[in-house]
Formats: structure tokens, sequence, C-alpha cells
């Protein structure tokens, strides 16, 4: 949420939420999600970081508009291949319902080795 972005540290915001690699879609969604306003920014460190997203958004946009220019990735990212749109444009996962693998799971330590055999009913 914009209320907790706005409390970040730059550091955080430059790392843990850098956006190198994004694709358009993706872009759009942090670019919504920033407050207009960050707390704390004295040096107008993090304003510059809203700046750097906007520019980038702004060339991918730019790119969009031609019909060229946008690289696959930035298209759509290669980690959605596979995922269908609804008629409300949300993405849902392509399952197979009539062919689920059914897993064992074994609770186990760091430690201890599990014989999965003797876990089966």
């Amino acid at each position: 949420a914009a209320s907790n972005i706005k409390k970040m540290h730059v550091a955080d915001l430059r790392s843990k939420f850098a956006t190198q690699g994004l694709d358009i879609v993706e872009m759009r969604a942090v670019w919504a999600s920033l407050p207009e306003e960050f707390d704390n920014d004295g040096d107008g460190a993090k304003e510059e970081w809203r700046r750097q997203i906007m520019t980038k958004l702004a060339e991918m946009s730019a790119k969009e508009e031609r019909g060229s220019g946008l690289m696959r990735n930035e298209k759509r990212h290669s980690a959605y291949k596979g995922l269908e749109p609804t008629e409300a444009g949300a993405l849902q996962l392509g399952f197979d319902l009539e062919n689920v693998v059914e897993v064992t799971v074994a609770k186990s330590t760091a430690f201890d080795p599990v014989d999965i055999e003797k876990t089966k009913n």
C-alpha cells in the first residue's frame, strides 16, 4: 500500500523494490501503488527513485504506442507464459484438473532422515 511505501527507507526502495526486469504491466502496477510524496525524504532520494520509475514507464509506454521497440519480456514477462486472461482481465492459472498428481508430504527436521515409505497410509 502507498501508506507503507511512503515510510520505507530509500535503500529498501532501491534494492528490495528495484524495478529492473519488470514488464510494462508490472511497471504500471508499481507506478499505481506509489505515494505522491514520501516521508523522511529530506535529500530527495526517494522522489528521485520515483522519477526514475516514471521515466522508465514513459519510455516503455512510448515504445508500446509506436507498436515496436518493446522486447518480448517487456511486453509480458515469460513468467506469465501459459496463463490465460479471464473476461475481467485477471490471469487464470492453466491447471488441468483431470490430471492432478497426489504428493506425499512428510514432516522432518534438517538433521533427522525420513523414510517416505513409513509415512504412507
